[in-house]
């Protein structure tokens, strides 16, 4: 049985310990609101991080300190990812880390990595448009900045993300990030592929917060044991090979 503590005790967090009562595999030990001080906790296998952008790196620096295992949901930290990194494997810790932790997100990943590709061989224009719920506390979000890293990385004559264009030029080395805040809206990415013929829209829609949370326990049993620095693309490596 893994025990496990969840950090960050809203919508997310609710999700994963409704999911957790159903799993035999594992066991909701603590949970902690994202405020709070991360004490008694020796006898935590792994933690799922689904806090704050202002404390997930103290939460990581506490965790890594005990040579615990933590799966990171949180976003807004990636500025900070080497030192996370060099400190995870220091202390001989354990990480799993991703912008969005749903299944079906990461095949979609997939998909825009091969539109990509073939795209840039006709000189297709591309931009991003995101929206979430009002609530969500950073913008763009990290499944934006993933999709836009995968499409730097395969469209060649692309070099640049922009995410806050007002009062700025776009140039063709530019991809514009879009990001739209409305109600309750769980997530919704959309990938435009523009050229003088026609247009390529991609998108995907998230229907509620469970394929997240599954895929955030999936995580948890994926780093149970194992030490080291991971992305969800190390766990979708492993599970499409097995």
């Amino acid at each position: 049985m893994i025990k496990i503590a969840l950090i960050g005790y809203g919508k997310m967090g609710r999700m994963i310990d409704l999911l957790a009562s159903e799993d035999k595999e594992i066991s909701i030990e603590r949970k902690f609101e994202y405020e709070d001080k991360l004490d008694d906790i020796d006898d935590i296998d792994v933690f799922i991080d689904f806090s704050h952008p202002d404390t997930v790196i103290k939460n990581i620096e506490v965790i890594a300190s005990k040579s615990k295992g933590i799966v990171v949901g949180t976003t807004g930290w990636y500025d900070r990812i080497d030192y996370v990194e060099s400190l995870i494997y220091k202390k001989n810790a354990s990480l799993i880390w991703s912008g969005n932790f749903s299944i079906g997100v990461n095949i979609f990943f997939k998909i825009v990595e091969v539109a990509s590709k073939l795209s840039s061989q006709f000189k297709y224009d591309a931009s991003i448009i995101e929206t979430h719920h009002t609530q969500k506390k950073d913008a763009p979000s990290g499944t934006a900045l993933m999709l836009g890293d995968i499409m730097l990385k395969n469209i060649d004559y692309k070099k640049n993300i922009k995410s806050d264009i007002y009062n700025q030029d776009i140039s063709q080395e530019d991809i514009n990030i879009s990001s739209n805040r409305l109600g309750s809206v769980v997530g919704k990415h959309e990938i435009i592929l523009d050229s003088v013929f026609d247009c390529i829209k991609l998108s995907h829609v998230a229907k509620s917060r469970e394929g997240f949370a599954l895929g955030a326990i999936e995580a948890a049993k994926f780093i149970y044991k194992r030490k080291g620095f991971y992305h969800i693309n190390d766990m979708m490596k492993y599970y499409f090979n097995s």
